[in-house]
């Protein structure tokens, strides 16, 4: 690292684990003195980048110096938060204009370019480190998201979350719950956001089931039979014999209703996509909706159902 010689080696070691970036305070408290520090700067090896913060000069100027500069500006409780922790988490295509930090009520810093959040509710305990700075961790920063973010954003970071298992839908209903109180932005568009992704909100698995029978029925299609044991055989021992499914529409057409708590972890969706290979390779069709689909898409679902029925019925016989 440029510019580096003669600095105490703790310096050093900031300046290395925070993009380049230094506060006086770390120099001080290093051993530096203010003429050192200033040398530095009239030797054009550091720029001041805030008040108090420096830089190696000549360095890229990057959304993460500027981000970690302001870290350094608004002082050791700072905590990269809201859109700045989206994109600090990869959940954001891009850096906000703007670096977001939160602070507790104690502190009430005022720093041009930087946008400080105080919250009454910050948990220290819960910070997480990221290459090298102080944030919220990935279920708060969904939700502080939800409260400055339009609906578009915040799917594509609860999407992005989702997709690299940084979250879960219930671990976000029960930091909802953590955190909710009377004024609490985001609460409600992220419920809604779940909802919307189909993450939430969904009926249970026989209310589920009992809504698409009564979806067929309204179309004309009676199901031969629900909760249907079929065996399947198992070489190895290793898996179930047989299994049951929801629906049987006829005789080798079968439709399976997902509510998503049922199945959100990776190891239930395993478990499902095993089960449901070994019912297909069984001799069995097989359909699978989600709740969202059962409620939002009916249409779709039925005219799904009438083509598998269709092309059964226009299979022909051995």
């Amino acid at each position: 690292m440029k510019y580096v010689s003669r600095l105490p080696p703790s310096v050093v070691d900031h300046l290395r684990a925070h993009h380049g970036v230094v506060s006086r305070r770390v120099c001080l408290g290093a051993g530096m003195t203010p003429r050192q520090i200033s040398g530095r700067i009239e030797r054009a090896e550091w720029e001041r980048v805030h008040h108090g913060v420096y830089r190696i000069a000549g360095a890229p100027i990057t959304a993460t110096t500027r981000l970690a500069a302001a870290c350094e500006a608004v002082g050791p409780d700072a905590v990269v938060s809201h859109r700045s922790a989206a994109w600090w988490w990869d959940l954001a295509r891009e850096a906000p204009r703007v670096p977001t930090l939160s602070v507790g009520l104690r502190h009430d810093p005022r720093l041009a370019g930087i946008e400080v959040h105080r919250m009454a509710d910050l948990d220290h305990r819960r910070v997480r480190f990221r290459h090298g700075l102080a944030c919220t961790d990935p279920l708060r920063t969904i939700v502080d998201l939800a409260g400055v973010a339009g609906s578009s954003e915040l799917d594509d970071a609860i999407d992005r979350a989702m997709a690299v298992n940084l979250v879960t839908p219930p671990g976000l209903e029960a930091e909802m719950d953590r955190v909710a109180r009377r004024g609490r932005r985001g609460i409600g568009a992220l419920r809604a956001a779940l909802v919307r992704r189909g993450l939430s909100g969904g009926p249970s698995p026989s209310v589920l089931e009992s809504r698409l029978l009564r979806l067929l029925e309204r179309v004309g299609i009676v199901a031969m039979a629900t909760e249907v044991v079929i065996s399947t055989g198992d070489p190895d021992g290793r898996e179930p014999a047989s299994y049951r499914l929801d629906t049987m529409i006829v005789p080798g057409l079968a439709v399976e209703v997902d509510g998503f708590r049922y199945h959100h972890s990776p190891e239930h969706k395993t478990a499902d996509e095993r089960r449901r290979n070994r019912i297909r390779l069984g001799g069995t069709f097989l359909l699978v909706y989600t709740w969202w689909d059962v409620i939002n898409e009916p249409a779709r679902v039925v005219t799904e159902i009438r083509a598998a029925l269709d092309a059964r019925h226009a299979r022909p016989t051995a």
